[in-house]
């Protein structure tokens, strides 16, 4: 048998060369868009139905609800809870501890100030 060997010399000029690059490249990109799209929408089909099973479940729920509370009760709630709070914050204990604290901060503040004017050349 006779071997067929086919020789060119032919060379793709760069114009060719950026033609198939481009029709590669849109091609990639209508075939991704196209997967892509296709998953979208089976995925689109499942939220639907997961989201009109739970519409169904929360329109049951709500209906065994209570009304939720006014403005004013919330407001009265939580006064009421943080009242203990903000009468430890009022106590004369917690007043001094944050005077000692301020006076600690601003001491400790003035050092560092004195301290980077001094090492300054």
């Amino acid at each position: 048998m006779a071997e067929i060997t086919i020789v060119s010399n032919e060379k793709w000029t760069s114009a060719q060369a950026y033609g198939i690059a481009i029709v590669c490249l849109l091609l990639g990109l209508a075939g991704g868009w196209f997967i892509r799209r296709v998953q979208a929408l089976t995925e689109n089909t499942q939220v639907v139905a997961t989201q009109s099973a739970i519409s169904n479940q929360a329109s049951t729920a709500q209906a065994s609800l209570p009304a939720p509370p006014h403005l004013q009760q919330v407001q009265l709630t939580a006064e009421t809870q943080a009242a203990p709070l903000v009468a430890q914050l009022k106590s004369p204990t917690m007043l001094l501890g944050s005077r000692i604290l301020a006076i600690f901060i601003t001491t400790l503040s003035n050092t560092r100030r004195r301290l980077n004017t001094t090492s300054e050349p």
